[in-house]
């Protein structure tokens, strides 16, 4: 059987420092990526979110045009393949990683360990799961003993009141939601066992934001020596659309100081120093350390002051979430699975949540000391939150093309947007229409030099009934016109 030579060493490959420098060796010739095994692939496509995004657009495109006749040995894989099925098992590899899954085909020499690490983490988790149970269990039993048979003390006690106590005036609220649920297995005087929660890991040079946030108008863009506008938790910022989502989906009643891109950007960076702690607990930061970490800012002038603002005005910013999604409701689920109140939401399949996005803090001028809150966890997940390049990000200039890019970034695909859709989901504050397209014109093209998206038009969408969209092209395009073809990975395990 042949081996599948390589035209490159693997090492050339990943020591090329850019997406784009990857990308014009593969345009040059797509037969270097044999170069790879699938784990030096991953190493790759990991690294930045961008590359993994570009590497499953060329492998997809190059295989349906590759050889499906000869067969090969290729490293890191157990039996021999044609060209077009290793392009098609690599591409769901990238494919993956873009989606910050690992997948591992059934074909690979790693599958076999991996399978068996599965196994291990699954019986780990159903044991955790049976000490829960027989933990609730218990619980369960215990109150149901202590209530089955009230002391006679007790009665003798509200006896001599009870004459009083009818005479008072007073209204009953009827229950119709615990007759309606059977609830009563739900006792708040129940109490269940915590478990220490953690933020994702965050990767360096990446920001890792919810969508529910970049994806609606709670960031929002406009003149910097604008005041801010400030809503109550009596008089919310009410936002009943968000990218993404169907209408009425969620709803979000924001209260708070108005938020722009730069307090985003304070608040990934503090998010970043949490990523190890159990959430609820304090982190400690220098306030030089976290100006240093945030590109462009320096420590001079007022920026001691404007940090100090943007933390206190992340403390104040409540959100109040309403929201029948279905991956939200099963996000709390995993995360606070004896939550009588998610209990509940899993049947119902609705729930809300109040998510303050900072806590409390002390500081002595030079050193905080912030909680960043325990529930905010629910906002971060598979189809919940969207990785951002912060070399990406901060190479575009001004408010306007930076939260565009966060818009754009928290979508697989660019759905196209009316310019109305666009104005609403960016929060924006400018008035007069035709100043807004200009501006989004620019920031178009800006994004568009910075390789943040391959290309966009302003035209009618057939995809929007013929109405102006922006249309946008965010996908590396093959170098020939090839029809399109599904990619499957069979028996592909992911984690």
């Amino acid at each position: 059987m042949n081996i599948r030579p390589a035209l490159v060493d693997k090492y050339d490959l990943i020591a090329l420092e850019t997406t784009q420098q990857l990308r014009e060796a593969l345009e040059l010739d797509i037969d270097f990526a044999f170069a790879w095994a699938p784990e030096d692939l991953r190493d790759i496509a990991f690294e930045r979110n961008a590359t993994a995004e570009m590497l499953s657009n060329m492998l997809s495109a190059a295989s349906v045009t590759a050889d499906d006749k000869a067969l090969y040995t290729y490293a890191g894989f157990v039996r021999p393949m044609t060209d077009a099925e290793w392009f098609s098992k690599m591409a769901a590899i990238a494919e993956g990683a873009r989606r910050y899954l690992k997948v591992v085909d059934d074909n690979e020499t790693l599958h076999a360990d991996h399978m068996a690490e599965q196994i291990r983490i699954e019986a780990e988790r159903a044991q955790a799961r049976a000490v829960r149970e027989a933990h609730t269990q218990a619980e369960a039993a215990s109150e149901k003993a202590r209530t089955a048979a009230p002391a006679s003390v007790v009665v003798e006690a509200v006896t001599d009141d009870w004459e009083e106590f009818a005479q008072r005036d007073f209204e009953l609220e009827e229950d119709e939601r615990a007759e309606e649920g059977g609830d009563e297995h739900l006792s708040p005087e129940v109490d269940w066992v915590e478990h220490d929660i953690f933020l994702p890991a965050i990767r360096d040079g990446f920001m890792h934001l919810p969508n529910l946030i970049v994806g609606s108008g709670i960031v929002r863009t406009g003149p910097k020596n604008r005041t801010r506008e400030r809503w109550t938790e009596q008089a919310p910022k009410v936002i009943r659309r968000v990218s993404g989502y169907k209408d009425g989906e969620v709803v979000i009643s924001y209260s708070g100081e108005e938020l722009r891109p730069g307090d985003i950007e304070t608040w990934s960076k503090l998010l970043h120093a949490a990523v190890n702690m159990p959430l609820g607990s304090d982190v400690h930061i220098g306030a030089r350390g976290l100006l240093t970490s945030l590109h462009g800012r320096g420590t001079g002038g007022n920026a001691y002051a404007t940090l100090r603002e943007e933390v206190t005005r992340l403390q104040a910013a409540m959100l109040h979430i309403k929201s029948s999604d279905p991956d939200f409701i099963d996000q709390m689920v995993d995360l606070f699975p004896s939550d009588p109140s998610v209990i509940k939401a899993k049947k119902s399949r609705f729930v809300e949540i109040r998510v303050q996005l900072l806590g409390a803090s002390t500081t002595d001028g030079s050193t905080w000391t912030i909680e960043v809150p325990r529930k905010i966890r629910t906002l971060f997940g598979k189809k919940l939150s969207s990785w951002f390049d912060e070399d990406v990000y901060y190479s575009l200039k001004g408010d306007a093309a930076r939260r565009l890019y966060l818009l754009y970034g928290s979508h697989v695909n660019c759905w196209p947007l009316r310019l109305a859709e666009l104005k609403e989901y960016m929060g924006s504050t400018m008035g007069q229409d035709s100043k807004f397209r200009n501006l989004m014109n620019k920031a178009h093209d800006e994004l568009k030099a910075k390789g943040a998206i391959k290309g966009w038009k302003f035209e009618q969408s057939h995809r929007r009934l013929e109405t102006l969209c922006y249309v946008i092209d965010r996908k590396v395009k093959p170098k020939k016109k090839v029809e399109a073809k599904t990619v499957k990975c069979i028996g592909a395990a992911v984690v």
